[in-house]
């Protein structure tokens, strides 16, 4: 079911017009693509040991995301940027797979992989971490206002194991307890 599923995402998008990227057919604004969908196709990429696919995808995110610091969160069907800033949902997803990736047995293990997530994570902790609160977006949320759907609590032992300067940050933020706000959203308070 994976694989048929995954089949059809990646034949649903490769003749897309503008750079290779998961399209969102029926998004508020029809076509679009957004980083979480590079994140998700990223991983699912890897789970089906397709490199090919990986690196397209990847291509097509750096053409048209990349900004230096992170992947802007959302362009339109042509590839120009709509919403700019990291998503840290997508930034964790993206970091995960280029480390999974420059492990991989088989694969060709392309320092790109290994340098890429590592300016993912920097900057990832000095933009997206406030008081140890993992931010939605580098432009929004903070210590006072997080989503719980924005962590990835598997990654950080692997980000940690890749990169153990920062092992501490990852236990920081790990170790925050939640408490639900009105909106939906979670406050911090200390576990």
């Amino acid at each position: 079911a994976i694989r048929q599923a995954y089949e059809g995402l990646m034949e649903r998008n490769q003749d897309y017009p503008g750079p290779f990227l998961i399209h969102r057919p029926n998004s508020e604004t029809p076509h679009d693509a957004v980083s979480e969908g590079v994140g998700y196709g990223l991983l699912l990429a890897l789970s089906q040991d397709d490199q090919n696919r990986f690196n397209k995808l990847l291509e097509g995110a750096e053409q048209t995301m990349w900004n230096g610091v992170c992947y802007d969160w959302r362009v339109d069907q042509t590839g120009q940027k709509t919403g700019t800033g990291a998503a840290t949902d997508a930034e964790q997803d993206i970091a995960f797979s280029l480390i999974k990736a420059y492990e991989k047995p088989g694969w060709e293990h392309r320092p790109f992989y290994r340098e890429r997530a590592s300016v993912i994570l920097q900057n990832l902790w000095e933009r997206g971490v406030d008081q140890g609160a993992l931010r939605p977006g580098y432009y929004w949320g903070g210590s006072y206002l997080v989503n719980p759907g924005y962590f990835a609590p598997a990654w950080y032992k692997e980000f940690a194991r890749f990169d153990p300067s920062r092992e501490q940050l990852f236990a920081t933020v790990l170790n925050k307890a939640h408490v639900p706000d009105v909106d939906g959203y979670y406050k911090y308070g200390q576990s």
